[in-house]
């Protein structure tokens, strides 16, 4: 049986290659009669016998225009038979090739270059690395220690013996110096209450691991404020969190927005959203661990709600040195419990039970 051999697939390497052929034979054609006429053009020079004029001529403008005609007729072919080679013959749009349209040149794929936002191909990309992951867990910035000094107005703090706002802060500025690791510090006024401070320590997503508060403490376990903590602003108590206020109901009020406050501030498991292990919060004030008179510390009503507190066991001592001619000239040091007094940790406990266990 006879085989003839199978047709070239018509690719757009083979189109061009038979648009390339058909431009060479056009030009062998003209070639011949340019070297034609240029002899006989020549042999009209000659002074040999042979007049000018007695055989066939060629005008230069008449080849130049065969040759031209040859390209042209080539070029138009090969675009012709390239656009019919880029057409599926199924019916089909070809995407393998633009005949109307511009060439781009330098890259490997086009669709890198697609717009997605009227602008480059980048613009979508920005919107889906917003796009969360729903189990994706947002990253928190966390601040070791969140430092909370109160400063009381004149008049406040009766105890004429006591600490001034100066000793309060010299000695948290002691302690301050002594962290490792980053801080972050807010001063509490009339204006500025505690809840706003734990605001501001986690702005930006950031969380504390470590919050310190330095204040007065009253005997009854409460921690002295310099803003009212409750409607009834005329009492005493107003201005206490903590203590025998927490017997009427303005006093727990006031607790329970602390408490809220100081858990919105600390870290977190990330499973579970309660107080990360290591997270907890340190009250130096007198009376903060214990009291003389009501069963309602702070610190140990604060550990009752699930998280780690440390307080004093009787007085808080903001200490300094300073020399006997020029007592401005202090030099403080951390704070710490006076004569047989204790600075307790009340471990994190459910409900009505706390323990005080390890001494610092």
């Amino acid at each position: 049986m006879l085989r003839f051999p199978l047709p070239l697939p018509f690719t757009r390497p083979v189109a061009f290659s038979l648009a390339i052929a058909l431009v060479q034979a056009c030009l062998l054609v003209a070639s011949g009669g340019t070297a034609s006429a240029q002899f006989e053009i020549g042999a009209g020079s000659r002074s040999d016998g042979i007049r000018s004029g007695d055989g066939p001529r060629e005008e230069r403008g008449g080849i130049g225009r065969d040759i031209g005609t040859g390209i042209g007729i080539g070029i138009e072919i090969g675009r012709t038979i390239d656009q019919s080679a880029s057409k599926p013959t199924d019916g089909r749009v070809s995407t393998k090739s633009k005949p109307n349209g511009p060439k781009r040149y330098g890259r490997k794929d086009d669709k890198k270059d697609d717009k997605k936002d009227g602008k480059t191909g980048k613009g979508d990309d920005k919107k889906d690395d917003k796009k969360k992951d729903p189990g994706q867990v947002a990253v928190v910035t966390s601040i070791d220690d969140c430092l909370m000094i109160i400063e009381y107005p004149p008049g406040q703090i009766a105890a004429p013996d006591g600490a001034t706002n100066t000793d309060l802060k010299g000695s948290a500025a002691a302690l301050k110096a002594s962290l490792k690791g980053t801080s972050s510090e807010q001063t509490i006024t009339k204006d500025n209450t505690i809840n706003d401070a734990l605001k501001k320590f986690t702005e930006g997503g950031k969380c504390c691991k470590r919050i310190q508060l330095f204040g007065h403490g009253y005997q009854d376990g409460s921690l002295t404020v310099p803003y009212p903590t409750s409607s009834d602003k005329e009492s005493d108590k107003a201005y206490h969190l903590g203590g025998d206020g927490m017997s009427k109901k303005l006093g727990k009020d006031a607790f329970n927005d602390f408490t809220k406050g100081i858990k919105d501030a600390l870290c977190k498991d990330p499973k579970s959203g309660k107080p990360a292990k290591d997270a907890e919060v340190r009250i130096h004030s007198c009376w903060s661990a214990d009291n003389v008179k009501q069963d309602h510390p702070i610190a140990e009503e604060l550990s009752k709600t699930g998280v780690t507190t440390w307080g004093y066991q009787g007085v808080a001592k903001f200490p300094y040195t300073a020399p006997e001619e020029d007592d401005s000239k202090r030099e403080y040091s951390p704070p710490t419990p006076e004569g047989a007094g204790e600075y307790k940790k009340l471990d994190a406990v459910a409900e009505d039970k706390s323990t005080a266990t390890e001494k610092k």
